[in-house]
């Protein structure tokens, strides 16, 4: 027999029934002083740690038994939860020795030894040698065949409340009133809202009630689902992974048990729905958004066809949350195949973790065009990373890269051509440098979702005024940069209107837009909505918020008959929003997202767009070789005769009629070779 076997022997065998014997319920009881559990000899290329948990009562500790099996050899179950603190303060008997698990564990499996008794459970936080930064390494490598080869993949979101029954039903309510055009499997969740009937035509028609949906997301019901999708869980960057590969997955609230169909697809519907939005509050909101991400990585999963870069997931999936930073990167490896799994080093530090996975192709043209989209990706800057390395984390939830702004017939620019110095610090390219940044916008207005429907009206009314009050002064801000650089052949009404367009209504600066009697429908929608949440539609009142919000933004009120009929203008807001931005959320979901995370600014030579947020006047705007987007570069070093200019990449920029290479086709502008540090 090799060490290896001996040593697994041992480590499940006789030895701890012996000490079961001594110690019997609880180890602690007759032994204080317990030996602090060790792993022992590293885990084989084919072998596997597996717990069996031991029941027990409200008042004893956890005790589980710690085997090293062959993989393959038994069946198990994958838990998936979410760490919380970091802190292991909580006493569990492993083996007869003692080990510290977090607190979020501890109520975990305080649960499940009542379902999962006898039944071999794979758990990170135990399985994993979280010490040992080779065995990590390791395990982590091989956690997406551990999820998918588990026979099933408990999720625990927490313990239930009194009203955790009534959550799941709503959740499962709302599943069968707005299926899925795909039918019932999660992974091919997909609500196609041209053939669905809105949630007020439903309830027109009494089929809310019928589907025991309220009709008022301040009922109990609604408060119930709020607050399962309150959980800590859906935030967890790990759970992609252990989700997405699993073959089978099961929800647990304490005692009970559900199915990702009801929890993932009501929340998903939820997202879908706007009429629905105001039972969420922020953090609610935002764990229905992650929701999003997940369903599209199962449907990726699923479907051959659909593809995405590991660039695209990492920017899809940047609002789910790790302790380490370096777990932006590990926990998204396992959802992709084809990735080099030796990315995943926990000897590494971030620097060179983010470095790796910037150079990460092999293959040369590979390589240069993974650098190349990588660029577009750079945002948010960290001194002890390369300004050209992306670091995976963005100003805004709503950030996008603007590699898919290029159109497909774009002007054909020059190959990329770049050099990586010896160290990995320093990127040498071709550019053309060709304007400056003039003036900046302060930080771009983003309002963070709607006011919580168990807000009283009041206060819903002051969150409003107060929002579009802000917006309303931004947009002037804006706009006065923008007439401040106009050129001749530019009139001051034809920027206010480009402007205004492009940020209120979603539509780019060369699209044909009704400009005019949109802009004016939204002041009315926002003037009638003031009147509505202030509880008072008297006409003279409605009058007045829309011709306040007309001075705000400087233009001429139009339609002099606005206060003449309440009725009339009622029905056409109601219309408007059921057809076109039901609510402010809608509203803001139609805005160009390329200006989320990204500034307003105007150059010195009259050009005009949004720039990343660390961007500051003075900044230099450039051309890449090989793209066709300019970017802000910041100077930190002149060209001499020790070497090339250097500059800080700060990211890629909107620029209005420059998104297309046009710039390469003045030939009187410079090239020049940069060093990008």
């Amino acid at each position: 027999m090799s060490k290896r076997q001996s040593a697994s022997t041992e480590y499940s065998g006789e030895a701890v029934k012996k000490k079961r014997t001594q110690h019997g319920k609880n180890y602690k009881d007759s032994n204080p002083a317990l030996m602090p559990f060790s792993y022992g000899l590293a885990l084989g290329p084919d072998q596997i740690r597996l717990m069996k948990l031991r029941d027990g009562t409200v008042n004893t500790k956890i005790e589980f038994e710690l085997h090293i099996l062959e993989r393959g050899g038994a069946e198990y179950h994958a838990l998936s939860y979410a760490w919380g603190s970091p802190v292991r303060d909580q006493e569990a008997f492993c083996n007869g020795q003692s080990l510290m698990i977090t607190s979020n564990l501890q109520l975990a499996l305080s649960r499940l030894r009542k379902f999962q008794k006898d039944t071999y459970l794979w758990v990170d936080g135990v399985c994993i040698n979280q010490a040992d930064p080779d065995d990590k390494s390791i395990q982590v490598r091989r956690m997406s065949s551990i999820y998918r080869d588990a026979a099933a993949v408990i999720v625990w979101l927490g313990e239930e409340n009194d009203t955790t029954g009534l959550g799941i039903q709503l959740l499962s309510n709302l599943c069968q009133a707005f299926p899925s055009s795909n039918g019932d499997d999660i992974r091919s969740l997909y609500l196609d809202h041209s053939s669905l009937p809105t949630a007020e035509e439903l309830d027109k028609a009494g089929q809310l009630d019928k589907f025991g949906i309220p009709s008022d997301t301040t009922s109990a019901p609604w408060q119930a689902a709020a607050k399962i999708l309150d959980a800590a869980w859906f935030g967890r960057r790990w759970v992609l992974q252990e989700v997405t590969r699993s073959r089978k997955c099961l929800f647990r609230i304490g005692s009970y048990e559900t199915t990702p169909e009801i929890i993932l697809g009501g929340a998903y519907r939820i997202l879908s729905l706007p009429e629905f939005n105001h039972a969420l509050d922020h953090k609610q909101r935002r764990n229905c958004i992650r929701v999003e991400s997940i369903v599209q990585l199962l449907r990726m999963q699923q479907s051959s066809w659909l593809h995405e870069s590991m660039a695209d997931i990492l920017l899809e999936t940047a609002n789910f949350e790790s302790t380490d930073p370096r777990d932006r990167i590990f926990a998204i490896v396992g959802c992709l195949n084809g990735v080099p799994d030796h990315l995943i080093d926990y000897k590494k530090d971030l620097t060179e973790v983010l470095t790796s996975v910037a150079m990460c192709e092999s293959d040369k043209e590979e390589f240069l065009l993974s650098l190349l989209r990588g660029l577009c990706y750079v945002d948010k800057l960290s001194g002890d990373v390369p300004s050209w390395i992306p670091t995976w984390e963005f100003s805004s939830s709503g950030w996008l890269s603007l590699w898919n702004d290029i159109e497909e017939d774009a002007i054909d620019v020059t190959q990329m051509e770049a050099s990586i110095s010896v160290d990995r610090k320093r990127l040498q390219t071709r550019a053309i440098i060709f304007d400056r940044t003039a003036t900046i916008a302060d930080p771009t207005f983003e309002r963070d979702g709607l006011p919580m429907a168990r807000d009283d009206p009041d206060t819903q009314e002051r969150q409003f005024s107060r929002d579009y009050v802000e917006k309303c002064g931004w947009l002037v801000q804006c706009e006065r940069i923008a007439t401040g650089v106009a050129r001749p052949a530019d009139t001051i009404d034809g920027r206010l209107e480009r402007f205004l367009r492009c940020y209120m209504f979603g539509v780019d600066f060369e699209e044909d837009f009704d400009f005019v009697n949109a802009y004016q429908t939204h002041l009315r929608m926002g003037a009638l909505k003031s009147a509505v949440q202030a509880g008072n539609l008297d006409p003279a009142l409605v009058a007045a918020h829309y011709r306040q919000h007309c001075r705000l933004l400087n233009v001429q009120p139009q339609l002099p008959g606005l206060d003449a009929n309440d009725e009339t203008i009622a029905v056409e807001y109601y219309r408007a929003m059921s057809k076109v931005a039901y609510s402010w959320f809608e509203a803001e979901q139609l805005s160009p997202r390329v200006r989320y995370g990204r500034r307003f600014f105007a150059s010195q030579n009259g050009r005009i767009g949004w720039v990343p947020q660390a961007v500051q006047a003075g900044d230099s705007l450039c051309v890449i070789f090989g793209f066709a987007m300019p970017f802000a570069i910041r100077k930190v070093k002149e060209a001499d005769k020790s070497g090339l200019g250097q500059y800080i990449l700060l990211g890629a920029c909107y620029v209005h009629d420059h998104m297309d290479g046009e710039i390469f086709l003045d030939d009187k502008l410079e090239r020049t070779t940069i060093e990008i540090i």
